[in-house]
């Protein structure tokens, strides 16, 4: 029997060769010496080519982290005139001042349209910090009194409790003195309020967290296909499901506020028309950028769904994170260290100095590893990645292999192409699927299917 089985694959090899059979051909990449502790000995042979493997330019040059971050203060001063029409709204708090020193030590420092807000007053470099939250329900009555007979005289004199004005019946709102989280809810209106009163020149405001870095010249570029004229709230958009926050069908979409929210000059003026009313009205509000989304939709505020705006760490290649040629604007919940590391490197390398910065290379900064590692491929099973296949095909092993010989095939497939992110092997159909990006949806179950994903792959190869 194994002399047929010999014999079979022997005819399906010459048979092959003269029909003109060819491989198919893998990316070129200029070769590179791999890094001294990384030997080239560990990466796999071609299973096409017969031939190892080279390091990825961006992973070969990875950099001693330590070493970038600690080069912050020797980079020259930024020229900020490009930017001067972009106004900043840095929002911070008491128990997480420190990432707000780290931002005003680098994507941040010297930037000339900037407002600080916190919930208390404090000073940073000589950078002012305004606490925007004590006093603002006396203040947003007041103002309401003015021109507004409809607030119940009952809440006149009250300095600690809020009810909605559309239902007297409401639960009583939250104080002021609520943790980190409750306290960072307030600061939306009064924050963006500020800004609009300070930054007179701005024709644009992010609104961003500490701990939410934005590439700078990569927004520039991208704000300057806009109209800057219009009523425009850009962001990654998100749903609220559920009564809450006074949502319903017609309203509720929000742009998320760790992602970075930019709004036009026009958006602004016209949403702080009302802004003493969403002030009131979302008190409750449990998340301060959907109050802000809700009171954009009273206002008659466009919504736009913004690119690169992302709200997931980028220390893993996630399905949020898309293509790796994706140009980021905003990267979120970056740690003190990641933010001194990517400013210094995107201020320092010509890669990034000559083109713009795309996610892949900002991933890649955190990830020195080989090509292919073993220790860096995450294998599963039973999960399916759907969507972004740049190849698929049934393997060659046909009859004579078991479903691990062809997940194992398959595997081999993905290793040969460089621009092979993921392999997902399907025994229903015994089809091999090769992917240059994750998945357009979440991952799926699928009994029986096979995968890996070669994370250090996450670049952009073009």
């Amino acid at each position: 029997m194994a002399g047929v089985v010999a014999a079979l694959l022997l005819f399906a090899v010459l048979y092959g060769s003269q029909m003109g059979a060819k491989p198919r051909a893998t990316i070129p990449v200029q070769p590179l010496p791999p890094p001294d502790n990384n030997p080239i000995t560990e990466l796999e042979l071609n299973p096409i080519t017969n031939e190892k493997p080279q390091l990825s330019p961006s992973i070969a040059a990875a950099p001693n982290l330590s070493d970038v971050a600690s080069a912050v203060d020797t980079l020259p001063a930024k020229d900020w005139s490009k930017f001067s029409r972009i106004g900043i709204i840095l929002k911070t708090g008491e128990g997480t001042i420190s990432r707000a020193k780290t931002q005003l030590e680098t994507v941040l420092k010297d930037y000339p349209s900037l407002v600080v807000v916190s919930d208390k007053s404090d000073e940073i470099n000589g950078v002012q910090v305004h606490d925007v939250i004590t006093g603002l329900k006396d203040r947003t009555y007041e103002r309401l009194l003015k021109g507004w007979k409809g607030l119940p005289e009952s809440k006149l004199n009250s300095s600690e409790t809020i009810v909605r004005r559309d239902d007297e019946d409401s639960e009583v709102l939250k104080t002021q003195t609520g943790d980190g989280w409750d306290r960072d809810t307030l600061k939306f209106f009064p924050a963006i309020e500020l800004a609009y009163a300070k930054l007179k020149n701005a024709d644009w405001f992010v609104l961003i967290d500490d701990d939410s870095f934005i590439m700078m010249d990569n927004f520039v570029n991208y704000i300057e296909k806009f109209d800057k004229s219009k009523l425009l709230y850009i962001g990654s958009v998100n749903t609220v499901r559920g009564p809450v926050c006074g949502v319903t069908e017609e309203k509720n979409k929000f742009m998320h506020g760790g992602s970075g929210i930019v709004m036009s000059r026009p958006a602004v003026k016209k949403m702080l028309g009302i802004v003493d009313h969403c002030v009131l009205n979302y008190w409750s509000c449990w998340a301060g950028d959907v109050s802000l989304g809700l009171c954009m939709h009273d206002a008659g505020v466009t919504f736009e769904s913004g690119e690169g705006f992302y709200g997931e760490p980028i220390t893993e290649p996630s399905w949020l994170l898309g293509s790796p040629c994706h140009i980021p604007h905003v990267l979120h919940k970056l740690t003190n260290a990641q933010m001194r590391t990517l400013h210094n490197y995107l201020e320092s390398d010509p890669i990034f100095k000559n083109s713009k910065a795309t996610i892949g290379q900002a991933y890649n900064l955190f990830h020195k590893q080989s090509l292919i590692d073993p220790k860096d491929e995450k294998m599963t099973t039973d999960i399916n990645y759907p969507g972004g296949d740049f190849w698929e095909g049934v393997e060659s092993l046909g009859i004579f292999g078991t479903d691990d010989q062809r997940s194992e095939s398959c595997r081999k497939k993905c290793i040969g192409e460089l621009k092979c992110l993921i392999w997902v092997y399907v025994p229903e159909n015994k089809k091999c699927y090769m992917k240059s990006q994750l998945g357009f949806r979440l991952e799926e179950k699928g009994s029986g299917v096979k995968a890996g994903v070669f994370r250090s792959r996450y670049n952009c190869i073009s």
